[in-house]
């Protein structure tokens, strides 16, 4: 590995989460909502206007096939499914070591995706983007060369195409870090 472009992705440090987040938000206490058909009936409509935003600049075939599969019933399932095991998945990452001393640009959105504001309350959303914005702090300095970034206005599902003016430069500043 030449360096880490980390895009809020789920690593190994979260098996160290709690050590970031109010008890309440520790990954073992963590709900996973799991929407029942109706449930997911009524927020299709929304949700495919978010998905056509989200990728509008992308090609029409393509753009209509990812909107079509993250509103599939399967990608839901899926989801839950991960969402679910998060405690057993930062275990098994852990076994892979500790993140080698190399070039690390941590990329961490300050917008909060919508279908959290549905689930927490205010003082909870704002209690984890602390913990986060201190873990992503953590990993960054956890190398030589590491960097924290924080994106106004980038939410974690969509951070790619909120702010590709930041995430564009920053894996290009990391090509150049690595061939230092």
């Amino acid at each position: 590995m030449a360096g880490l472009a980390y895009l809020d992705s789920f690593y190994e440090f979260y098996e160290r989460l709690d050590d970031y987040m109010p008890e309440k938000l520790h990954l073992a206490r963590v709900r996973q909502p799991n929407p029942g058909p109706i449930q997911l009936a009524l927020m299709r409509p929304a949700m495919r206007r978010m998905y056509r935003r989200m990728f509008a600049s992308w090609p029409d075939g393509l753009r209509a096939t990812l909107v079509e599969r993250h509103l599939s019933d399967g990608w839901w399932q899926a989801g839950v499914r991960e969402r679910s095991n998060l405690p057993a998945v930062a275990a098994e990452l852990r076994q892979g070591g500790d993140l080698p001393d190399v070039p690390v640009i941590a990329l961490a959105p300050t917008g909060i995706d919508p279908g959290l504001r549905l689930m927490m309350s205010g003082k909870a959303l704002r209690a984890m983007a602390d913990g986060n914005r201190r873990m992503y702090t953590d990993l960054a300095g956890s190398v030589t060369r590491g960097e924290y970034r924080s994106l106004e206005g980038a939410r974690h599902s969509t951070m790619t195409t909120d702010r590709p003016d930041a995430v564009v430069p920053a894996v290009r500043d990391l090509i150049a870090m690595a061939a230092s």
